[in-house]
């Protein structure tokens, strides 16, 4: 693990956290407070249980099928059309977070870990989630379902994510 250089991020739809307190993480074996670096942060940009399924692209991207689902974006966060409006109703809080107390858990996800309580230093709430995803260069792409996304996406490049598939409508 390494150390963090860069602003980190927690995503909410709680308004006034004071400090976030560790908790306990199966991926980890540990109680921990969990963070997000920057360029990952279109990944949380959506109430949390929406299914979604994320990429960037890399060099070694499979270029032009990437190139059409990024349409002319650096990310790619699908949804499933279900959850549009929830998404363009949804109010969430964005806290930046002191990088001196994380500790780099996944590089390629972006995933940061503390194992103490950690203050935030700042919070701003996210009242337009399709709009703070267009400013972060993420294209929102509304789909009827998730699933071939999700078989598609990891032959085409190895930074993606799949959040919440659970609560994916089923494959047809």
């Amino acid at each position: 693990m390494g150390f963090v250089i860069e602003p980190l991020f927690h995503v909410s739809d709680k308004p006034a956290i004071r400090c976030f307190e560790p908790r306990p993480s199966e991926a980890v074996g540990a109680s921990v407070v969990w963070a997000i670096a920057a360029d990952r942060l279109h990944n949380y940009l959506l109430p949390r249980d929406c299914p979604r399924v994320t990429c960037i692209a890399t060099p070694a991207t499979d270029p032009a099928r990437l190139r059409d689902l990024l349409g002319g974006h650096t990310a790619l966060v699908a949804i499933e059309r279900a959850w549009r409006s929830r998404v363009e109703s949804a109010a969430l809080w964005l806290y930046e977070l002191p990088a001196a107390p994380f500790k780099l858990h996944d590089p390629i996800a972006g995933y940061h870990i503390a194992r103490d309580s950690v203050e935030p230093l700042g919070v701003r709430p996210i009242t337009d989630c399709p709009a703070e995803l267009a400013a972060r260069d993420a294209r929102l792409l509304p789909v009827e379902t998730l699933w071939p996304l999700h078989d598609e996406i990891p032959r085409l490049t190895h930074i993606f994510s799949m959040i919440r598939m659970g609560n994916a409508a089923p494959s047809r």
